[in-house]
């Protein structure tokens, strides 16, 4: 890992993700991406509205403030940002809307779904639109949808048939399900209905790159009609699910990374139905850290915990994210299964130190972790360098330097 270094950071930055340490261990709201508000602070840091200050001086009498490192870790209801001193000491969590990472020139860069509802007929149903907003060094972008959504237009549809328009909706969701790196994975969701024979549906995967700001196609669309059919077999010709809709990448247990493929409705007596299904998977580097397959894990001499059903280690082996399971039969589903229902878990962080792992928060599934290598004391005073980054065992690490 290489250690990168660099200077002055706007204050709203510091303000929010510096922050003094929290009493409560970790965030008692949670909101979901599409309902939650990114920070002000941080909104600003990364428009650049903020405005930089000039360290301050040091006191050569003054005792050495602690140094704070930790991670920020991605969940479907946001991004919580850990912060401990040395050896795991004022241990924090605070849990901010949306996803966000920080990246090699310092910058924090994220992503943020809003949902606009509005009706096209007084008396008719309600329709909701969604905008994504990639929020980089340059402030808030719109990074389009249309070609995904199949966007029809409301209000010509409307004064085209005004009768029956009291029955027309369009309804959009977007809903994070995975991640690999920098690149987080949505679940796409339109339903609607402005006349005809039939309502309509589209599901799909989606891949963000939140480092900058777009969307990553498909690898090989040909290729997806292939593996669909490798996948389905002798079930293809009378498949209901057999459209491919997506390929990408996320991560499993431990940072192990699958590749997942995405097959929506091919006919209308399905419409709105989706399934994703994994063709392929890389190897989990030999030795990996991790617990046994009864989710065992032994992270320090008398210290063992379960059970563990999903985790990150930072590649030194120093800090580690846990997800723990409901009771001992909990097992989480299979990343192609992502997208379904789950009671949330409690995220725990263990470092050597403490007498045991500390809770940080409860999500349904982890899908990132960026482990920051140092919290310069001067964040919470207004000032400072923003942190490196490390690679978290099994891959997926954000922003590491090569």
């Amino acid at each position: 890992m290489r250690t990168i270094r660099w200077t002055l950071v706007p204050v709203g930055l510091l303000l929010g993700l510096g922050g003094c340490p929290q009493k409560v261990p970790y965030p008692s709201v949670r909101k979901g991406p599409s309902q939650a508000q990114p920070p002000r602070d941080l909104a600003d840091a990364a428009s650049g509205k903020a405005e930089p200050v000039s360290a301050p001086r040091e006191d050569p009498g003054a005792p050495a403030a602690p140094s704070w490192h930790g991670a920020l870790l991605w969940t479907p209801e946001g991004t919580i940002r850990v912060k401990a001193g040395p050896e795991g000491k004022d241990l924090s969590a605070r849990l901010l809307a949306n996803q966000w990472l920080r990246v090699e020139d310092g910058e924090v860069r994220g992503v943020r779904v809003q949902v606009q509802a509005k009706k096209i007929h007084p008396k008719g149903k309600e329709c909701r639109l969604v905008k994504v907003l990639w929020q980089g060094g340059a402030g808030p972008t719109e990074v389009s949808l249309d070609s995904w959504t199949e966007r029809p237009d409301l209000e010509e549809a409307a004064r085209a048939d005004p009768d029956l328009a009291v029955e027309f909706f369009h309804r959009e969701q977007l809903a994070a399900i995975g991640a690999n790196g920098s690149r987080l994975v949505f679940l796409l969701s339109v339903d609607g209905y402005l006349g005809g024979a039939h309502p309509y549906a589209v599901r799909r995967l989606l891949v963000l790159d939140v480092d900058r700001g777009q969307w990553v196609g498909d690898p090989d669309p040909g290729d997806a009609v292939v593996r669909a059919r490798e996948v389905l077999g002798d079930s293809w010709e009378t498949a209901c699910l057999r459209r491919p809709a997506g390929i990408a990448e996320v991560e499993g247990p431990g940072g192990r990374v699958h590749r997942i493929l995405g097959l929506a409705h091919d006919v209308e007596s399905c419409a709105g139905r989706f399934r994703a299904v994994e063709i392929g998977a890389l190897p989990s580097p030999e030795g990996a850290p991790g617990p046994d397959r009864d989710g065992r894990w032994t992270l320090g001499e008398g210290l063992t915990v379960a059970p563990v059903v999903d985790w990150r280690q930072a590649s030194d082996r120093r800090w580690t994210v846990l997800l723990m399971g409901r009771d001992r039969q909990d097992r989480l589903a299979p990343v192609e299964k992502a997208m379904q229902p789950d009671p949330p878990r409690e995220l725990s962080w263990w470092e050597p130190g403490l007498p045991g792992p500390l809770p940080v928060g409860r999500t349904v599934r982890l899908l990132e972790v960026q482990f920051l290598e140092a919290f310069p004391r001067e964040w919470s005073r207004g000032s400072g360098t923003t942190p490196a980054v490390q690679k978290g065992s099994g891959g997926g690490g954000i922003g590491e330097g090569s």
